[in-house]
């Protein structure tokens, strides 16, 4: 549960909830875009971020494919619990099925 606290900016004008007309209120603790940003990479690239996994050949139901590594963390800088998934995606989509397959990563 929020409280009040979160909509006040602390000392360095930051606060931890915003409101935005096209969004509604955004909890800027979880809003991070560094994940979808490194998914999106991966798609437009056709190859891992991983150095070893870009290296690999892949098929997939004979045309060729790249694996994809897409996860999340949460967590106190001491402490973070994380997941990590791996997919398989066919190379030379188009842009329109590029943006759909992210569409549906999930965790």
């Amino acid at each position: 549960m929020s409280a009040r606290n979160d909509i006040k900016p602390n000392h360095r004008g930051w606060r931890r909830l915003s409101y935005t007309c096209r969004c509604g209120w955004v909890d800027w603790g979880h809003a991070l875009p560094g994940s979808a940003l490194q998914l999106k990479r991966q798609i437009d690239r056709e190859r891992a971020d991983w150095p070893l996994l870009a290296k690999m050949d892949v098929s997939l139901e004979g045309a060729p494919a790249y694996i994809l590594v897409y996860g999340q963390a949460m967590g106190a800088s001491f402490l973070q619990v994380s997941a990590q998934r791996h997919w398989i995606i066919k190379k030379g989509l188009s842009r329109t099925d590029r943006m759909s397959a992210a569409s549906k990563f999930k965790m």
